[in-house]
């Protein structure tokens, strides 16, 4: 295996591990969800690294996103989890 590669799976298994986490927390906070400032902050990550991973879980449909304002507050979807 090289480099690339081994560079390709560690950056996509840092974002599985970030997204994961992310759906943790709003599992946690479920029904009212976080907004995007309040996942970087419980997770220490700065917000503007966020929305790969935000994308990547509400396009799974696993979260729900929704527009307060300028901010945009992330929602489990719980329908599907049960």
């Amino acid at each position: 295996m090289g480099l690339i590669e081994i560079d390709y799976l560690l950056f996509f298994g840092v974002i599985r591990l970030n997204s994961l986490l992310m759906m943790n927390i709003t599992v946690k906070r479920a029904p009212d969800g976080l907004v995007q400032g309040d996942i970087a902050k419980q997770l220490d990550i700065p917000s503007s690294n966020l929305s790969l991973h935000l994308k990547a879980i509400v396009h799974s449909g696993l979260v729900n996103v929704e527009r307060e304002g300028r901010f945009m507050r992330y929602k489990v979807n719980i329908p599907l989890m049960l």
